[in-house]
């Protein structure tokens, strides 16, 4: 009997209630619904399945603010050992379960399509060849058919808090927050900025995997109608029955990186001993071996205690708002009709066909 399994990856964006769907809706899912395999970030460690497919998914969806200088590799091996475990999952799962219900298998991780801190491009062939050697590897025992779900979000909302969650990483380059907005204003296809152009992200996605294998749903559906959010995501995809939907609505959410009264982010920022054991890291060549790894012992030693240090918090102007909104507001226009979503009464900018081309041609 061939069984028919659906591979749904949530890749993203983050700031997204990407933690909240990871810990609370998907680790749930899987504890209730039989035909469903979770190996995103679980509800209590935060680490993907385990540290082994944790280490694994960081090797071959990799940081760009790692210690260590970027080189060009070979990743052959690091997606082959990636399928490798998904497909076992898969098949020590639903080869015991004679059923002709879908099977699902779901991986979340923000990281994939983070183009902030990650190469979010590369992530997603590299994700292309993932899905394509898992087909390989479950043969003609199983049907695949594969998801990719993206939720996203206003981009001044998300550029305040992205800015505010990642001060650690971004203060290098941007002192400031009115630098990092000066320089995306200057430069609105590079990192994060990029991200943010979502018509132009939907087609580059569905050019990889198919217009009928991505969906794209905006955050702030979450914020206005959670079940309605839930029904587009979990139910859309086949997860969980909209007759079961009532069971995962009003989980808690916690959000400690927003203050509600100001409308605005915490800066986040890390402690010294931390800042000091990447520092070392990064000038490892220069160190005794010693030093390193008594620092290192140090590190995981007091990782668990450490607390985030909270540097001030952060609003963005109305003039840095409008800029940021009038930049995407056609994008945002397109992307509504995309998605069939309408953006504009989500809060989006959205600006009429008509006046685009008026502003261009006075451009």
């Amino acid at each position: 009997m061939i069984r028919n399994i659906r591979l749904i990856f949530h890749v993203g964006f983050g700031k997204t209630a990407t933690t909240w769907m990871q810990k609370q809706i998907f680790s749930n899912i899987a504890l209730n619904e039989k035909n469903c395999i979770y190996l995103g970030k679980l509800r209590d460690s935060g680490i993907m399945l385990d540290d082994r497919f944790n280490k694994l998914h960081y090797e071959l969806f990799s940081s760009l603010n790692r210690p260590k200088q970027y080189r060009g590799r070979n990743s052959t091996k690091l997606v082959n050992s990636y399928a490798k475990v998904i497909s076992c999952k898969i098949t020590n799962k639903f080869n015991s379960i004679n059923s002709k219900d879908w099977g699902n298998v779901i991986v979340s991780n923000e990281s994939i399509a983070g183009y902030g801190g990650y190469d979010a491009e590369l992530n997603l062939f590299l994700l292309k060849n993932v899905i394509e050697k898992i087909r390989v590897n479950l043969g003609d025992s199983f049907h695949l058919d594969e998801q990719i779900l993206v939720t996203f979000r206003e981009q001044a909302s998300l550029l305040q808090s992205h800015y505010a969650y990642d001060y650690y990483h971004l203060s290098g380059r941007f002192k400031t927050f009115d630098k990092f907005i000066e320089y995306g204003l200057n430069n609105h296809h590079n990192d994060i900025f990029g991200s943010l152009w979502i018509d132009e992200i939907i087609q580059f996605i569905s050019d990889i995997f198919g217009k009928d294998s991505v969906m794209f749903v905006p955050y702030e559906l979450l914020k206005e109608n959670e079940r309605e959010f839930l029904i587009q995501t979990v139910v859309n995809l086949g997860i969980v029955p909209k007759t079961k939907i009532n069971k995962y609505l009003n989980l808690k959410k916690e959000n400690t990186n927003y203050k509600k009264e100001i409308k605005g982010n915490f800066i986040r920022d890390v402690s010294k001993i931390t800042k000091l054991i990447v520092y070392l890291s990064k000038y490892s060549k220069f160190f005794p071996q010693t030093i390193l790894s008594f620092a290192k012992y140090i590190y995981i030693s007091i990782k668990k205690k450490q607390k985030t240090v909270i540097k001030g918090e952060l609003v963005m102007t109305q003039k840095q708002r409008e800029s940021i909104r009038n930049l995407y507001s056609y994008s945002n226009s397109v992307a509504s009709k995309m998605t069939s979503f309408d953006l504009g009464k989500l809060g989006y900018a959205v600006k009429k066909m008509e006046q685009y081309e008026v502003d261009q041609s006075v451009q």
